[in-house]
């Protein structure tokens, strides 16, 4: 019985509340590269803090591993835009910007990059 109700409140739920709520970001699958591979590097003992980074819009959100780490768009291998990533963990893109893009963030001598589209 404490089932159906759940599902019932849940379903209620789901459907009453407004659309800006409902709305899901889009989260940007990265991958990883080495900038100078040629640096000497020592071992890290600690994983690499992989980025969740989610794009509304013209806005994207940052965790708080991002602050103060370098972002780029590329298109067709040149730099479109640039910018670091502040403690408000979020960059609004001028809205003049359309197409398909590179998007790199550069930590350290890591460039995490994935692929968004404007």
């Amino acid at each position: 019985m404490k089932k159906i109700i759940l599902t019932i409140y849940l379903l209620l739920v789901a459907t009453t509340c407004p659309a800006s709520v409902q709305q899901v970001c889009d989260e940007i699958p990265f991958q990883i590269r080495i900038i100078d591979p040629t640096e000497h590097n020592p071992i890290m003992k600690l994983p690499i803090v992989w980025p969740v980074v989610t794009l509304e819009g013209y806005t994207l959100f940052f965790d708080s591993s991002c602050v103060d780490n370098t972002i780029l768009l590329v298109q067709n291998g040149v730099v479109v835009y640039s910018g670091v990533v502040s403690t408000t963990q979020q960059v609004t893109l001028p809205s003049t910007l359309s197409g398909e893009y590179e998007l790199q963030l550069i930590r350290g001598n890591f460039c995490f990059y994935g692929y968004i589209s404007l």
